[in-house]
């Protein structure tokens, strides 16, 4: 089958929905051993979405259940971010003083998976950081993390330069760990244990990315 047949068809390629298949869910042990490292405490970005809302978001209708398998388990998880904070200055700008302070309008906030890799830009108005649970073993370190930070954050300021007076990093402001909640649903099919999640903060079901990065948080290393 060819690559644009695949991708009409919804598959990966396409951002299609692969399935994550477990032996276990992570609270439950296989052959007397616990399928993941011991949690990580982080500061942690506070829910917004409430239980109840994402379970509904993901029941969908009878058929549709009864297509994804019987729910065992639900659950709210931490995954392991590094948040970086840059100032962002006028690059032309001949007024900026260390000493000024920094406006947090003129801010970048950057959030980078520590189990994916995946870098994206937040916007920190409105989200609370507070003192939170452990989180999933983390697979980058905050050497590597920071790093993917800065060359998303260069990135994003180049495109948002297109038509405006160009923009540039200044000083790094905040680099530190930071937990992001989703909320996760285990579901049996036959003997094989899959999962589904919502982010806890958009409210949104969560994409392969989030998913990858799940899965590999909660499963065993082979």
């Amino acid at each position: 089958r060819s690559r644009a047949q695949h991708r009409r068809r919804g598959g990966p390629a396409a951002g299609g929905r692969r399935p994550h298949v477990l032996r276990q869910p992570r609270s439950f042990k296989a052959d007397g051993k616990t399928l993941s490292e011991a949690p990580q405490p982080a500061p942690a970005i506070t829910p917004k979405i409430a239980g109840d809302e994402a379970r509904r978001t993901l029941a969908g209708g009878r058929l549709r259940r009864l297509r994804r398998g019987r729910p065992v388990a639900f659950e709210l998880l931490y995954l392991p971010h590094w948040l970086v904070v840059y100032e962002t200055l006028e690059a032309a700008a001949d007024t900026y003083t260390p000493e000024s302070g920094s406006n947090p309008g003129k801010q970048l906030a950057v959030l980078v998976c520590r189990l994916s890799g995946q870098a994206a830009h937040i916007r920190l108005d409105g989200l609370e950081v507070v003192p939170g649970p452990a989180t999933l073993p983390p697979a980058l370190q905050p050497a590597e993390a920071e790093e993917r930070a800065t060359d998303f954050a260069g990135r994003v300021l180049l495109m948002a330069a297109r038509g405006k007076r160009r923009r540039e990093r200044g000083r790094l402001l905040r680099s530190e760990p930071c937990a992001y909640p989703y909320w996760v649903e285990y579901v049996e099919r036959g003997r094989n244990l899959d999962f589904q999640a919502v982010d806890a903060v958009s409210g949104k079901p969560a994409g392969a990315a989030v998913r990858a990065a799940v899965a590999r948080g909660i499963t065993a290393d082979s």
